[in-house]
């Protein structure tokens, strides 16, 4: 995980170099310069003492009250800070986020020299006022999907001297949900494939017709990968001098029930977690890419997940996002919940498993055909993410 960093604004606080250490609450402690400083107290006061110089004696107290008002600011300092850490959107593996940091504070005096430790992340914040909030912006990568545990932010000040130090909390920690890697999809190949496989005629999608009819021509749109050439509109795209494509209306929503298998056995290789990961991936793909279609219907069953999936983009890949797979059979009550859940909507079973007979056994339990697929082997009509290291 890497991570870069833009605070505002840059006169009231800037960005530390990064680092390993793992920061810990601690409620005083005494850096190297510190313990160097009470050295020098006690040998000038028993110098002092038993040379009789009173000199000595007298810097000596002056010494233990700079550092006992080092001690008395740094907890002042650390007192009645308010801080909230928040998330831009969801986070996907491999994809920057930006995760911000407010911090605020309750109290009239001003507070300069506070360290923000997020993580690695390291803001040094010049000065803190109780006008308005500061905000800390810090762009993140996570390369694995699944849970990731958040640590707390952390604020320590060794201000002004530097000989006493404190580190609070300010913000609890968090768990975040990493949701899979989004490939390439595309639309009008994989339904002609769904419907050529579902109804076993080897007939396309009739969405894809070529149709001389105006009122079936819904508009022009420009070409994407996967469009017939047979689509393009050649006088439009010739006054515009861009290639335009006819789209016409479909006769219903599109509608899918995907049926994920993430088998891994008891001892898997690391072949075995490949496939799995590709089948993450892929389902994750067709989550993200047709929820997002106008009136789409999809539902998400996976045979290791016990429980009804919501119908929500965000909630179907977090269930993706922490399945480790497994080895078992379909839990009891699975099929009688496909059987509601199978209204009438094609069926796409991806499995992980090379010996898989689901998508038989579901054909068999629904009475029509369901489309069965490896995630691993090769689709023309999906690209798939780069894998993270």
């Amino acid at each position: 995980m890497f991570s870069r960093t833009r605070c505002v604004p840059r006169s009231e606080a800037i960005r530390l170099p990064a680092s390993d250490e793992r920061a810990t609450v601690r409620s005083f402690h005494l850096p190297r310069e510190g313990r160097l400083w009470l050295l020098a107290i006690i040998v000038m006061f028993v110098t002092g003492v038993f040379k009789t110089i009173n000199l000595l004696i007298l810097l000596a107290y002056l010494l233990a009250g700079l550092f006992i008002m080092n001690a008395w600011l740094v907890r002042r300092d650390l007192t009645r800070l308010n801080a909230g850490r928040h998330l831009d959107g969801p986070i996907f593996a491999g994809q920057p986020f930006t995760s911000t940091i407010q911090i605020s504070q309750t109290i009239a005096p001003e507070r300069r020299g506070l360290v923000v430790q997020d993580g690695p992340e390291r803001h040094l914040l010049l000065r803190l006022t109780n006008r308005e909030p500061l905000w800390l912006r810090s762009s993140r990568t996570i390369g694995q999907r699944g849970r990731h545990a958040a640590p707390p932010v952390l604020a320590s000040s060794r201000f002004p001297f530097g000989l006493v130090g404190r580190a609070v909390q300010i913000a609890p920690a968090e768990e975040w949900v990493v949701l899979p890697q989004i490939g390439t999809l595309q639309h009008n190949h994989f339904w002609d494939w769904l419907a050529r496989q579902t109804r076993g005629d080897g007939r396309g999608r009739l969405r894809h017709r070529i149709t001389l009819q105006e009122a079936d021509v819904r508009g022009l749109r420009e070409f994407r990968q996967g469009d017939s050439p047979r689509w393009i509109h050649w006088r439009s795209s010739a006054r515009r001098n861009q290639v335009l494509v006819r789209e016409y209306e479909d006769p219903s929503p599109p509608a899918l029930l995907l049926v994920v298998e993430p088998w891994l056995p008891a001892t898997p290789s690391a072949i075995d977690r490949d496939r799995l990961e590709a089948l993450i991936r892929f389902a994750a793909t067709l989550v993200w890419e047709i929820s997002r279609e106008p009136l789409a219907r999809f539902q998400l069953i996976v045979s290791t997940y016990d429980r009804p999936i919501q119908p929500l983009t965000i909630p179907m890949l977090e269930v993706l996002a922490v399945e480790n797979g497994s080895a078992s059979t379909v839990p009891p009550g699975w099929c009688d919940r496909l059987s509601r859940s199978a209204s009438h909507m094609p069926i796409l079973v991806l499995t992980s498993n090379l010996n898989s007979t689901l998508a038989e056994s579901i054909s068999r339990h629904v009475g029509r055909l369901a489309a069965g697929l490896l995630a691993s082997s090769p689709i023309s009509w999906y690209v798939p993410p780069r894998p993270t290291p």
